[in-house]
């Protein structure tokens, strides 16, 4: 807008000087205009002999012969982050934009307003992973006659910890425990499967389809993989129930089984609709022993727990240190802030004296020129009288 407004105050100054001056009100107009471009971005000017002016960003002109070339956004996706750039709108050149108020959003959001999003996504990805682990080595007052997976597996013959298995929270070498109970004698029985993900024999460490297979391989429950990629386990009748405990690896937490969380970070957290449509499910006990709550108090004491992820801070102390930090940028910005302000203030002051109109020196410079004129009036008013006095004696 303020581009195409200095394209029509340059139209219209051409037209109207010639190039011999005189279009004084309009080239305010434009120098105010100037100035207001300036708050945003960092320009340079050239004025022509027509009096036109072409404006500048570094070497880049965005009013060129006295036209508006414009000023767009450009957006583009780039490795899955939106990237921000403004261009010129003519032919698309990136202009760099380092200062001014544009400069200062640019900066804001490429660094300050990122890192308050990753520090709020490895908050929430660590609230969802640690309370997740807790939670899905635990029992509710209810176990699952059949339960799947939350979370998908992009490649169902990777190893689970390996990128081509897509998963963002991905589980260790360990074990787990998973308990068939027979609900007509009460009779439970454990198995622990090995989960190998240490790497010493490649072709052997676990991956989804040979973890489906382990727990398929238990008496009285099947284990597939979904079509898409999720983990199935279900009790081949009604009269059993599964339950899990003792993961060492982290995988059940990993793909989402009897878990609280879903998601994995601010963006996409959410509670498991498996809990949230039967709280039974909600695993706040263990050992199977009914009143137990040491999984919620084992949930509940992540206030005061160290995070290894978090270099041993607790969830609540990592987010304190983030507002921390916050705050400390924002107080430096608000000192540089009126720092710079001070210096703006005198440079106005300067561009004032030099440019500007004074009104006193204008009013002494007025009353001067008037008594210089009256002098001048009677002056000529005496010689006049003398004049037609000598012509009357001759």
């Amino acid at each position: 807008n303020l581009l195409g407004q200095i394209e029509d105050l340059n139209n219209r100054i051409a037209v109207q000087e010639h190039g011999s001056g005189g279009a004084s009100a309009l080239r305010d107009q434009r120098d105010a205009a100037l100035s207001e471009l300036a708050r945003y971005l960092d320009i340079s000017t050239v004025e022509s002999p027509s009096g036109v002016v072409d404006v500048y960003v570094g070497s880049l002109p965005i009013v060129l012969n006295g036209q508006s070339r414009g000023v767009e956004l450009k957006k583009a996706t780039v490795d899955g982050e939106l990237e921000a750039q403004l261009v010129v709108a003519a032919d698309g050149s990136p202009l760099d934009i380092s200062s001014g108020q544009l400069g200062a959003m640019v900066q804001f959001r490429q660094e300050d307003l990122a890192q308050a999003i990753g520090d709020l996504d490895t908050f929430a990805a660590q609230l969802i992973w640690q309370v997740n682990r807790i939670h899905s080595q635990s029992q509710g007052l209810q176990s699952f006659q059949s339960i799947t997976g939350a979370t998908k597996v992009a490649d169902a013959d990777a190893a689970l910890n390996d990128e081509a298995a897509g998963l963002d929270l991905p589980p260790a070498h360990g074990s787990f425990q998973i308990h068939v109970t027979q609900l007509s004698t009460g009779q439970r029985l454990t198995y622990t499967i090995n989960v190998d993900l240490d790497g010493i024999n490649p072709a052997g460490d676990t991956t989804l389809t040979s973890l489906a297979a382990d727990l398929d391989a238990i008496s009285d429950i099947t284990a597939s993989v979904s079509a898409d990629g999720r983990l199935q386990i279900s009790a081949d009748t009604n009269d059993f129930r599964i339950s899990f405990s003792d993961d060492t690896s982290g995988v059940l937490a990993s793909l989402g089984i009897n878990t609280f969380f879903t998601g994995t970070s601010a963006r996409d957290i959410g509670v498991n609709s498996v809990v949230a449509q039967d709280v039974n499910l909600l695993a706040a006990g263990r050992g199977h022993a009914v009143g137990d709550n040491q999984a919620a108090l084992a949930i509940a004491g992540l206030r005061q727990t160290g995070v290894d992820e978090l270099g041993g801070m607790s969830l609540p102390e990592y987010w304190s240190r983030h507002v921390e930090d916050l705050a400390a940028k924002l107080s430096a910005t608000r000192q540089q802030v009126d720092a710079d302000t001070v210096v703006l203030e005198n440079l106005q002051a300067q561009q004032q004296a030099i440019s500007g109109v004074n009104i006193d020196e204008e009013a002494i410079d007025l009353v001067r020129y008037q008594q210089a004129y009256q002098a001048s009036a009677r002056f000529l008013s005496v010689v006049d009288e003398l004049m037609r006095t000598l012509l009357a004696m001759v």
